[in-house]
């Protein structure tokens, strides 16, 4: 019975697959144009890298800048540049009046040959000579007395003279003595006189030479302060026509828009990913879309800032 069952459903399936097959086969087109198509490719594995980036806002710092200061107050002449413009190193930003200093300087000059000639001094040099004049007579005058004393002396002891006489050649000794000694005082003083009046002007005409020094400086200064000391664009001018420049701002600063700066905030999650050195690619609203604007990683904080 079980043989029976079993040749019955082979011959099922057999008479299945042959319907099927005429089915198919007859209605190929058919079964396949009622259906949609698709077209794959095949692509053979292999190894590739993949890339990633890290995004972060920021803002933009000029990264070499020069401020101009003009350390003396100085009436402005003339503006010879406006706000914003570009400028050349050696180009000439504005005119200072300096005449005053010039003929402060002129003056220090005309007083300097004064006190040069001033040095040296006839009358002081009369005076000194005059003195060792003194004091070689008063030496030969003191021989002089010394030697009668002496020949009183032997006058006396001889009895040839009177005791007042002798009294008298030696008083003549000590005259001459004290004599001698207020010749060298005054020598001696005028010595110290001629020295310490030399020394003053020594030291006059040394502080005049400073003075010189220190306002040649002062005006070289002024003059460089009027030109142009680097390539940029004028950002900020604090000065203005007929008034005076002050020490506590700058005159001009100057930008060098070619080299700036990005300072940006970047996620802890993302600051792994960061290294100096990397290649960046800097966006802005400022930036047209058909421009790339590429810079570099300069550093990194060590510690989390707020920008």
């Amino acid at each position: 019975m079980k043989k029976i069952v079993s040749i019955i459903i082979v011959l099922a399936v057999l008479g299945g697959l042959v319907a099927l097959t005429y089915l198919v086969s007859g209605n190929m087109e058919q079964v396949f144009s009622s259906t949609s198509v698709y077209s794959v490719r095949t692509v053979e594995i292999g190894k590739g890298n993949i890339s990633s980036s890290v995004s972060a806002s920021g803002k933009i710092e000029e990264a070499d800048s020069y401020d101009i200061y003009i350390d003396n107050p100085t009436k402005v002449k003339k503006l010879l540049v406006e706000k914003y413009q570009k400028v050349s190193k050696g180009q000439q930003l504005m005119e200072l009046d300096i005449e005053a200093m010039e003929t402060e300087l002129e003056k220090l000059k005309i007083n300097k040959k004064v006190q040069e000639l001033s040095k040296i001094s006839p009358a002081v040099d009369a005076e000194i000579k005059r003195a060792e004049s003194a004091v070689r007579s008063a030496e030969q005058a003191l021989s002089d007395c010394e030697k009668r004393l002496e020949d009183s002396k032997k006058l006396f002891e001889a009895q040839a003279i009177s005791k007042s006489e002798l009294d008298m050649a030696e008083n003549a000794v000590k005259d001459a003595k004290t004599a001698l000694e207020n010749a060298k005082v005054s020598y001696n003083a005028a010595i110290e006189s001629r020295d310490m009046d030399k020394k003053v002007k020594e030291e006059n005409l040394n502080a005049t030479i400073l003075s010189i020094s220190d306002l040649e400086k002062r005006i070289e200064k002024t003059k460089e302060s009027m030109i142009c000391p680097v390539d940029g664009v004028i950002t900020e001018i604090n000065v203005q026509e007929g008034a005076y420049t002050n020490n506590v701002q700058p005159a001009f600063r100057i930008v060098n828009l070619e080299k700036l700066k990005v300072k940006a905030m970047v996620s802890e999650y993302n600051i792994k990913d960061v290294r100096v050195g990397q290649r960046v690619r800097i966006t802005g609203d400022a930036i047209s879309e058909d421009v790339e604007v590429y810079g570099v990683v300069e550093s990194i904080s060590l510690l989390p800032s707020q920008v």
